[in-house]
Protein backbone atom coordinates (compact mmCIF):
# COMPACT_ATOMS: atom_id res chain seq x y z
CA UNK A 1 0.00 0.00 0.00
CA UNK A 2 1.25 3.83 -0.71
CA UNK A 3 -0.43 7.11 0.04
CA UNK A 4 -0.72 10.48 -1.12
CA UNK A 5 -1.30 14.07 0.52
CA UNK A 6 -3.31 16.76 -0.60
CA UNK A 7 -3.18 20.19 1.05
CA UNK A 8 -6.03 22.63 0.52
CA UNK A 9 -5.95 26.18 -0.36
CA UNK A 10 -8.34 28.97 -0.75
CA UNK A 11 -8.87 30.85 -3.87
CA UNK A 12 -5.63 33.32 -3.06
CA UNK A 13 -3.42 30.13 -2.48
CA UNK A 14 -3.49 30.47 1.76
CA UNK A 15 -3.69 26.86 3.23
CA UNK A 16 -7.19 25.87 4.76
CA UNK A 17 -9.54 22.85 5.56
CA UNK A 18 -12.38 21.50 4.07
CA UNK A 19 -15.84 23.13 4.81
CA UNK A 20 -18.20 20.66 6.73
CA UNK A 21 -19.67 19.63 3.61
CA UNK A 22 -16.82 19.10 1.65
CA UNK A 23 -14.88 16.44 0.51
CA UNK A 24 -11.86 14.74 -1.09
CA UNK A 25 -12.90 11.96 -3.23
CA UNK A 26 -10.42 10.11 -5.04
CA UNK A 27 -11.13 7.55 -7.86
CA UNK A 28 -8.79 5.47 -10.26
CA UNK A 29 -10.30 3.72 -13.43
CA UNK A 30 -7.91 0.66 -13.09
CA UNK A 31 -9.65 -1.67 -10.78
CA UNK A 32 -6.06 -3.18 -9.88
CA UNK A 33 -6.00 0.14 -7.64
CA UNK A 34 -8.03 0.29 -4.59
CA UNK A 35 -8.85 3.60 -2.80
CA UNK A 36 -8.53 2.76 0.90
CA UNK A 37 -8.79 5.70 2.98
CA UNK A 38 -9.00 9.59 2.37
CA UNK A 39 -8.94 11.14 5.96
CA UNK A 40 -7.49 14.28 7.41
CA UNK A 41 -3.83 14.24 8.06
CA UNK A 42 -2.54 17.76 9.29
CA UNK A 43 -4.22 21.21 9.50
CA UNK A 44 -5.31 21.53 5.75
CA UNK A 45 -3.77 18.63 4.77
CA UNK A 46 -5.44 15.07 3.36
CA UNK A 47 -4.04 11.91 3.35
CA UNK A 48 -4.79 9.38 0.29
CA UNK A 49 -4.39 5.66 0.66
CA UNK A 50 -4.01 3.11 -1.65
CA UNK A 51 -3.12 -0.47 -2.13
CA UNK A 52 -2.87 -2.87 -4.91
CA UNK A 53 -1.20 -6.34 -6.03
CA UNK A 54 0.21 -5.16 -9.30
CA UNK A 55 3.04 -3.03 -9.83
CA UNK A 56 1.92 -0.62 -12.20
CA UNK A 57 1.48 3.34 -13.52
CA UNK A 58 -2.01 4.48 -12.11
CA UNK A 59 -4.04 7.61 -12.62
CA UNK A 60 -6.21 8.76 -9.71
CA UNK A 61 -8.70 11.63 -10.04
CA UNK A 62 -8.73 13.72 -7.40
CA UNK A 63 -12.10 15.72 -6.76
CA UNK A 64 -13.23 18.11 -4.25
CA UNK A 65 -17.22 17.25 -3.67
CA UNK A 66 -19.44 19.43 -1.95
CA UNK A 67 -22.53 17.83 -1.06
CA UNK A 68 -24.88 20.45 -0.27
CA UNK A 69 -24.21 22.51 -3.78
CA UNK A 70 -23.90 19.01 -5.91
CA UNK A 71 -20.93 20.27 -6.53
CA UNK A 72 -17.69 17.97 -8.13
CA UNK A 73 -14.59 19.85 -9.35
CA UNK A 74 -11.80 17.66 -10.43
CA UNK A 75 -8.19 19.32 -8.53
CA UNK A 76 -5.45 21.19 -10.60
CA UNK A 77 -2.69 18.42 -10.99
CA UNK A 78 -5.67 15.75 -11.65
CA UNK A 79 -4.94 13.53 -12.61
CA UNK A 80 -2.30 12.09 -10.51
CA UNK A 81 0.36 9.45 -12.14
CA UNK A 82 0.64 7.22 -9.10
CA UNK A 83 3.98 4.43 -10.18
CA UNK A 84 3.81 1.03 -7.77
CA UNK A 85 7.29 -0.63 -7.51
CA UNK A 86 7.77 -3.81 -7.78
CA UNK A 87 8.77 -5.76 -4.52
CA UNK A 88 11.42 -7.60 -3.38
CA UNK A 89 11.98 -11.45 -5.37
CA UNK A 90 9.41 -13.84 -3.55
CA UNK A 91 10.66 -17.26 -3.43
CA UNK A 92 6.76 -19.07 -4.58
CA UNK A 93 6.60 -16.82 -7.18
CA UNK A 94 9.72 -17.14 -9.02
CA UNK A 95 9.80 -19.50 -12.01
CA UNK A 96 12.54 -21.24 -14.52
CA UNK A 97 12.44 -19.76 -17.95
CA UNK A 98 13.75 -21.38 -21.06
CA UNK A 99 16.87 -20.18 -22.46
CA UNK A 100 16.89 -19.50 -26.47
CA UNK A 101 18.60 -21.31 -28.67
CA UNK A 102 21.32 -18.43 -30.82
CA UNK A 103 23.76 -19.51 -33.53
CA UNK A 104 26.98 -17.48 -33.83
CA UNK A 105 26.41 -13.77 -35.26
CA UNK A 106 22.58 -13.38 -33.66
CA UNK A 107 22.07 -11.08 -30.86
CA UNK A 108 19.70 -11.82 -28.20
CA UNK A 109 16.07 -10.14 -27.91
Amino acid sequence: SGYFLVRAKDQYGNATSLGLNETLEATCSDKNLKIVTQDMYDAGVYKVTYCTDKAASYKVDVHLVNSTAGTKVLLNGSPLAVTVLPDKPCQEQCTFVDCKQYSAGQKGA
